[in-house]
């Protein structure tokens, strides 16, 4: 079962940021985190990366592995119980940077019992101003091959397009702003092979069995963000971002978000907050009671909100013996999903924790 969007949740991009005046470089650091929540599901995580350059031109490798184990409602609905799978993810890239420019290119595989895909991303980097003010440019392909476990007749397959621009300016000596708009284009089998729809009359009596579920085809985001970093006081900051998306399928929701962050010295402690709320697909219902031509039941396209609160611990040292640097990282996150019309499940909670650790030579 492709569990996209917990597993999103698990992982952060940890690397010291390559020497813009190409010098020779090597880096590795590693990520592993655990997730469980009350819809009884566990990932286990770990995402190892690697990165090099010559002069201007550098070259970067990471792979990630999930372990998943699930017996949420959306299994127990598939009458298929509780399921165990490993998720496999490799990428590979090229990069070339100089003190004004980045341009990037890589390759991601990534594969499971019923699910394959292939990804290739491209962006484009210029700063300004100085080093004031940076443009960036970017876009991305996948191809994904969806199957349904035990079932070697069932095949379908879903193409996905996007790209992004973002423009970041420091605005005082205190102040960082960035601002970015995405889109994404999907075309294909969106459902999943694994959740049914129930249907019911008013009496709440069965008129049908279950079925599998149906969404349109194609589907068009928008989304932009706006970030805000401002350095507080002699050691630390707040960082802050809100985000708000539509689509075509009528969902439209609101993401907003702060961290607050304290630096002593190689020490960095910080706190985070993060707020999301949503309004459901126009096709979805909690129930129906008959068939229509879009059902589902997938709670992602229901009304709800969530919650995100934290902590980190991060240790930053420089000039270590052949070490240039390293990187110790410690973080938990809390949360809270209250979904306001899906029966099944009223409610969610869970907690992600994380370690990382990097080195760069």
């Amino acid at each position: 079962m492709r569990l996209q969007l917990i597993t999103a949740a698990l992982l952060a991009a940890m690397a010291p940021a390559a020497s813009a005046r190409g010098d020779n470089m090597a880096e590795v650091s590693t990520r592993a985190g655990a997730y469980q929540d009350s819809d009884r599901t566990t990932i286990i995580t770990d995402n190892v990366d690697a990165k090099g350059s010559i002069g201007h031109v550098g070259a970067e490798a990471r792979y990630l592995v999930d372990v998943i184990s699930s017996a949420s409602v959306d299994v127990i609905t598939a009458a298929t119980g509780r399921f165990h799978e490993i998720r496999h993810e490799a990428e590979g890239g090229l990069f070339y940077k100089d003190d004004d420019r980045k341009v990037s290119g890589a390759y991601i595989y990534s594969t499971e019992n019923d699910w394959r895909s292939h990804t290739g991303v491209a962006s484009f980097q210029q700063d300004f101003r100085h080093h004031n003010g940076t443009f960036k440019l970017a876009g991305s392909y996948v191809s994904n091959a969806v199957g349904r476990s035990g079932d070697a007749n069932f095949r379908r397959h879903l193409d996905v397009g996007g790209g992004s621009a973002s423009l970041t300016l420091v605005a005082s000596p205190r102040d960082l702003i960035d601002v970015s708009y995405s889109l994404s284009y999907l075309n294909g089998y969106q459902a999943s092979p694994y959740r049914f729809v129930r249907f019911s009359d008013p009496a709440g009596g069965p008129l049908a069995p279950s079925v599998p579920e149906t969404d349109p085809n194609t589907r068009l985001r928008h989304a932009v963000t706006l970030r805000y970093n401002r350095a507080v006081f002699r050691d630390s900051a707040v960082k802050s971002h809100i985000r708000g998306y539509v689509d075509d399928w009528g969902v439209t929701s609101v993401t907003g978000g702060a961290e607050y962050v304290v630096g002593f010295g190689t020490f960095e402690i910080a706190a985070l907050v993060r707020g999301y709320v949503q309004k459901a697909a126009v096709f979805y219902q909690p129930t129906y009671s008959v068939p229509q031509k879009y059902t589902t039941a997938d709670r992602e396209l229901s009304t709800f909100l969530d919650v995100f609160a934290g902590c980190r611990a991060t240790y930053r040292k420089e000039s270590m013996g052949r070490l240039s640097k390293l990187f110790i990282e410690a973080k938990f996150t809390g949360y809270y999903f209250r979904f306001f019309d899906f029966p099944r499940l009223p409610e969610r909670t869970g907690l992600l924790a994380e370690a990382a650790l990097g080195v760069s030579f």
